[in-house]
């Protein structure tokens, strides 16, 4: 699984961006991007890392930069499974059909 981390909208330049697990920075398995401007001025840049999706909850993204007053520590979150996401659009297609055919039934007695 790879695990993304974007840092967007920030100024000055100058950004600390890592990847650490369990607390402690990781370098294997990691790619950075290049920080690169915005139309606004400001900058973005990213960061990922290969993981076991095992392992998914012992990791975070860590920022440290001049426009925060302490460094960022972001969780990384759960996924919701696929099929989970494919029943919710299920139920709410039947859902929407079912109303529309009552609508259109009561219409026309």
């Amino acid at each position: 699984e790879t695990l993304l981390c974007w840092a967007h909208g920030f100024y000055p330049k100058e950004i600390d961006v890592t990847w650490r697990k369990d607390g402690e920075v990781r370098q294997e398995d990691m790619f950075r991007g290049v920080v690169s401007p915005n139309q606004d001025g400001t900058y973005y840049t990213w960061l990922s890392i290969e993981i076991d999706p095992k392992e998914r909850s012992r990791y975070q993204c860590h920022v440290e930069h001049d426009g925060l007053q302490e460094p960022l520590d972001v969780a990384v979150e759960e996924s919701v499974p696929v099929w989970l996401i494919a029943v919710g659009v299920i139920v709410g297609v039947l859902v929407v059909l079912i109303v529309a055919g009552v609508i259109f039934y009561v219409r026309n007695q």
